[in-house]
């Protein structure tokens, strides 16, 4: 099947042919790819700022923002179902018993940094024909959702200008808007060992040392 990769070490960026995957774990799905997002980190991989193949790989198939449907599903595979349009995530945990945020599901606050990323970092991405992951790391987009964003993309309703639009009333009386109170970027115990900006975002509360996760 045809994929667009990026080759680091020769700096080549291009449709190679690449396998299919199939399915080999009970609870993976297999998803043929409808619609692939291009952002700025895809224009820094492709101009070789960074981006790392899968180990024992050259290249790099790109691609992390996506839209596929379910065409197969392993025997245990519950949470998802052939026909079923799912958005897949891009981080998976690093494996560390000591990460207690990939530990939890929660891999966006890995502490090691040991985490892959499809399409960016040691896993290949979505910019291919089919691709095969996990149930736990797809998410399923409702079909009604679906429908209103395709009919809303083809016929959107005209709006009026308005002349405050974007603006808050305390703009409209030439004052300046109030700041939301930020929250404190430091940890708030002496046994956190997250960087500072992420504790205080981290999923589970803080407590005393004997509770902590």
């Amino acid at each position: 099947m045809k994929a667009v990769a990026v080759f680091p070490s020769r700096k080549e960026l291009k449709v190679i042919d690449h396998p299919e995957p199939k399915i080999e774990s009970p609870t993976q799905a297999k998803l043929r790819m409808l619609d692939i997002g291009v952002c700025g980190t895809d224009k820094e991989i492709a101009r070789f700022d960074y981006g790392t193949p899968p180990a024992g790989s050259d290249y790099l198939v790109i691609g992390h923002e996506s839209l596929g449907r379910v065409v197969e599903v392993g025997s245990q595979a519950t949470s998802v179902k052939v026909g079923d349009l799912v958005v897949t995530m891009v981080r998976r945990p690093c494996g560390h018993p000591e990460c207690v945020a990939c530990a939890a599901g929660r891999q966006d606050f890995c502490f090691t940094g040991d985490f892959t990323e499809r399409g960016i970092k040691g896993r290949h991405g979505y910019m291919t024909e089919s691709v095969v992951d996990d149930q736990r790391f797809m998410v399923i987009v409702p079909l009604n959702s679906a429908t209103s964003a395709s009919s809303s993309s083809r016929s959107p309703s005209p709006k009026k200008p308005s002349s405050n639009s974007g603006r808050s009333k305390n703009a409209c009386r030439g004052e300046r808007p109030a700041r939301p109170e930020s929250r404190p970027l430091t940890p708030t115990r002496p046994w956190c060992s997250a960087p500072a900006r992420l504790a205080c975002w981290a999923p589970w509360p803080c407590g005393p040392a004997d509770s902590r996760p």
